[in-house]
């Protein structure tokens, strides 16, 4: 009778552990419960009878107490991403410190605990979130990138940049790390540095048009007008109703002394947002 209820607790087991691969954590979570019942249930019948199989039972109730233990965790990171989507950051932070407690080794777990923080503007409680990752997990980029753009919003931007390059030392592809590296160096006016990054993001993906934007914006800065006005006009063969790029290209085409196309720029600019008319005059007039 023990044997019979062993290889069903085992064969309960067994699908639970499907389940909790294809990701159906509560499938799973019900079926480890009901397997160790059965199994406690075997062991009550089997004592002092067959210490063998008293060893294996007790052994498979711990294996699935300690799954039982993963996904009670992952439940309540589960939870914590649907008050985070819907903007519930307070809420979120609470629930990913649930989760934290209830699996202390889960990276996930610190990486979403830190960016609920980031959100909710404790950038702060943010870095050691982070940091608590990588000391999981030195090298997943996500968290480096994600702990660069605190810096980044901090304006601390050498510690930015050192992230960054660390994220590229082991990604150099990642094109994250390359956008906070380029928008730091640009922020310490390394302007070399940030077209150097710029650039590289534009080999692996030739139409990222927010960096294409920030080349033209660079070339503004630097009177290089007629490649500002180039990368302008490619963001506006795709996105005829970016505000940014209409602006600057009206700018570029106003120090290049094109008057009429810098008109013509600043109108379309005000067709899409018309409560900047005091800014564009300002552009224009100045």
């Amino acid at each position: 009778m023990s044997e019979k209820l062993y290889q069903s607790g085992v064969e309960l087991g067994t699908e639970a552990f499907t389940q909790e691969k294809k990701g159906d954590t509560q499938s799973a979570f019900k079926n480890y419960s009901n397997a160790i019942e059965i199994l406690n249930t075997a062991k009550k019948i089997n004592e002092n009878q067959d210490l063998d199989l008293l060893e294996k039972i007790e052994v498979k109730i711990a294996e699935y107490n300690t799954r039982i233990e993963g996904l009670q965790a992952k439940l309540k990171r589960d939870e914590g991403i649907a008050q985070y989507k819907k903007g519930e950051f307070d809420s979120a932070i609470e629930t990913f410190k649930q989760a934290i407690e209830l699996d202390s080794k889960s990276l996930e777990g610190w990486n979403n605990l830190g960016s609920a923080y980031r959100e909710a503007g404790d950038n702060a409680n943010a870095i050691e979130a982070y940091k608590k990752a990588l000391e999981i997990d030195s090298t997943r980029i996500r968290v480096l990138t994600n702990i660069g753009l605190v810096y980044f919003k901090n304006e601390d931007y050498d510690n930015a940049i050192e992230t960054s390059k660390k994220a590229l030392e082991i990604d150099s592809k990642s094109i994250d790390a390359l956008k906070i590296l380029g928008n730091s160096s640009l922020k310490k006016n390394e302007v070399d540095n940030a077209l150097e990054a710029y650039q590289q993001v534009l080999k692996l993906n030739p139409d990222h048009l927010e960096i294409i934007s920030r080349i033209g914006f660079v070339y503004l800065t630097q009177d290089n007008l007629e490649k500002a006005i180039e990368a302008f006009l490619k963001v506006l063969e795709t996105d005829s109703k970016s505000f940014d790029a209409w602006t600057n290209l009206g700018t570029a085409y106003s120090k290049k002394g094109e008057i009429d196309n810098a008109i013509q720029a600043y109108k379309k600019a005000l067709e899409i947002n018309p409560k900047f008319v005091d800014l564009i005059n300002k552009r224009l007039f100045k």
